[in-house]
């Protein structure tokens, strides 16, 4: 029968506790000098899906017929607290999109509609959704649905379209819908964000 030594359990702790420390000290070293930065390549054209709108029609956009006539400069933003935002995007005004499904005229974005409230709800490919009141995008070509950041596509991780805007509250707040790939119409009078 063999006999126990009384320090050596104490020992075994101890050993194991300087271990653990000493692993956890080496993780935390490595974490801040080897951040994983996202991937910055932006989906090759022929990866990159429609964008869907679904209203009184539904559409499917295809990414380059997505205009570049609005223009979100997070660089000038004084409210834009977010470095990844910190770039000149350009894609076509929110309301410019609901326009095309709206109602039966794709033509024409209908202003007295959207001054009557309805929600449009913004999804993205993880299932996160943000909703905006209709009547907050009348005229708002700075609330944009960007396919380009600095004249290039959206990288993989934020596109192939992000919803930026200044005067917005989620951008304050750290939200904003990036890989967005739907925006919906949601009849009646929905509360959605509203600019501060």
């Amino acid at each position: 029968m063999s006999e126990r030594r009384p320090g050596l359990r104490r020992r075994s702790v101890v050993l194991l506790a300087v271990i653990a420390a000493v692993a956890l000290t080496a993780s935390m070293v490595l974490a801040r000098t080897h951040v994983i930065r996202p991937d910055a390549t932006p989906a090759p054209a022929s990866d990159r899906p429609p964008l869907v709108l679904q209203g009184e029609l539904t559409r499917r956009v295809p990414w380059a017929d997505v205009g570049t006539t609005g223009s979100y400069d997070g660089r000038e933003d004084p409210d834009n607290r977010h470095e990844e935002l910190r770039a000149l995007y350009r894609g076509e005004p929110l309301y410019q999109l609901v326009g095309l499904v709206d109602d039966d005229d794709p033509g024409t974005f209908n202003v007295a509609e959207a001054k009557r409230g309805y929600g449009i709800e913004l999804v993205a490919t993880d299932g996160y959704t943000w909703m905006v009141d209709s009547r907050t995008i009348v005229g708002r070509d700075d609330w944009v649905i960007a396919r380009l950041k600095d004249g290039d596509p959206l990288p993989g991780w934020e596109g192939p379209y992000r919803f930026v805007g200044p005067d917005f509250i989620g951008f304050r707040a750290g939200q904003s819908v990036r890989t967005l790939e739907r925006i919906r119409l949601l009849p009646g009078r929905v509360e959605g964000q509203t600019p501060q």
